[in-house]
């Protein structure tokens, strides 16, 4: 990195850190556990389901594609955007040959993408959000980058070379839909969620090693806009989130208790402060179920409990707690 920018990127900067060891462990998991779900995602209205084996098959597909195209252990990725699971499937492709994957800002402005590319020098980026990525073809670069995007269309501009995501990872098996996944919803299995973006940079780092060493699938929602409404119909058993999110969702937590005095509130106040009357968990149960949170193990409900008014002080330890 150039030195004298280290400071002014220090936050954004940090790049993704997967060995090979720990990469071969999709490949273990693709072959005792197949048809188990990694990723859970909503898209078009409809939730997606992507098993072991679907990620082991994309993710050797999606290098082969990357090699032919140039890319190598050289590589350098900025990646920005929603965590989902193209996103994660790129990263760790790039991962996997060799290359660096640094996240950075999702909305970032033109001058820290300036800032960004001068101190990494990357040879490829993925720019999810359209106004991000058209931020970056107005900057002025010296050598050549390809940018990978949602866009449909490739295009040149100047010494940027933009190519449609949906040409470099390449999903060969369909993921199963919608009728399949009863046991994310109803069962007993544990679902992770997470409805963060690139600017949560050790994310895809937590995120792998949610689902490798904790066997959580992880649920990602159609997008930021309908977050909330996708929380509920997944109702998870785990949030997996920086410590700002638990913030926002203790306050979406606190924005659905009854707002005048009465005993709705006085029932809602003890129920969260523990009370075990009837009405209290009635109405705890009600509370939960509105905010996504009615299967929430006790350590992530605790943290976003609109009563705890030291959320910073919070540690979250052991497998039911991400973050």
């Amino acid at each position: 990195m150039n030195s004298r920018l280290q400071n002014k990127v220090t936050n954004v900067s940090k790049q993704v850190s997967i060995d090979a060891n720990g990469l071969n462990n999709i490949a273990i998991k693709a072959n005792q556990s197949p048809d188990q779900f990694v990723f859970v995602h909503k898209s078009q209205g409809e939730w997606l389901g992507f098993n072991w084996s679907w990620l082991h098959t994309t993710l050797e597909s999606t290098a082969s594609c990357l090699i032919q195209k140039g890319l190598s252990s050289d590589a350098v990725l900025l990646i920005s955007g929603n965590y989902e699971p193209k996103l994660l499937v790129l990263g760790l492709a790039v991962c996997s040959m060799g290359g660096r994957v640094i996240p950075i800002p999702s909305a970032a402005s033109e001058k820290e993408l300036s800032e960004l590319i001068e101190a990494h020098s990357p040879t490829h980026c993925y720019i999810e959000k359209r106004q991000t990525l058209n931020r970056c073809l107005s900057l002025p670069i010296s050598k050549p980058i390809t940018c990978f995007s949602t866009g449909s269309e490739p295009r040149i501009v100047g010494l940027w070379n933009t190519i449609p995501i949906d040409e470099v990872v390449v999903c060969q098996q369909q993921p199963p839909t919608t009728e399949y996944l009863d046991t994310v919803f109803m069962g007993e299995g544990k679902v992770g969620w997470c409805d963060e973006s690139t600017d949560w940079e050790s994310g895809i780092q937590v995120l792998f090693d949610t689902t490798t060493k904790d066997h959580l699938a992880i649920a990602f929602p159609e997008s930021s806009e309908s977050s909330a409404r996708d929380r509920v119909e997944i109702q998870p058993t785990h949030l997996i989130c920086s410590k700002d999110r638990f913030g926002r969702y203790m306050k979406d937590f606190q924005s659905r208790l009854p707002t005048k005095e009465g005993l709705a509130l006085s029932l809602s106040t003890k129920a969260l402060k523990g009370y075990k009357s009837w009405w209290s968990q009635l109405l705890l149960k009600r509370l939960k179920r509105v905010n996504g949170f009615s299967r929430l193990n006790s350590t992530d409900l605790s943290a976003v409990n609109p009563l705890n008014a030291r959320l910073s002080s919070v540690q979250l330890e052991g497998e039911n707690a991400h973050g």
